[in-house]
């Protein structure tokens, strides 16, 4: 799911749990943002919800609570590789195919 891709920068952060900010500019600035970006409506609803509630210093904390149950729902373990060198697509899907062997999950 990689909800990391679609995590608010830290200035877009800070501009939606700035409280001298009105609430109104917000949801316009929210709007644009997610016109522009193609999100679902049921997300949008979401997000306005946590900018009428004065909750979206809560978004990141949600964010990992999804993604965590989307992770056990999908049987998905987010993985990292770290190498000293840059690896080649086929080099990475190797390795993906070891550690699922390993792991009996998918891999992120």
């Amino acid at each position: 799911m990689a909800m990391r891709r679609i995590t608010p920068a830290k200035q877009v952060f800070d501009f939606f749990v700035n409280p001298i900010i009105d609430a109104q500019k917000k949801r316009e600035v929210l709007d644009d943002i997610c016109k522009s970006s193609a999100l679902l409506q049921h997300t949008t609803n979401f997000l306005n919800i946590l900018v009428n509630a004065k909750r979206v210093d809560a978004i990141k904390d949600i964010m990992k609570e999804v993604e965590k149950v989307y992770n056990e729902i999908t049987d998905t373990e987010p993985t990292l590789v770290w190498s000293v060198v840059k690896l080649e697509s086929e080099h990475l899907a190797q390795i993906a195919k070891q550690v699922q062997k390993l792991t009996l999950k998918k891999l992120m």
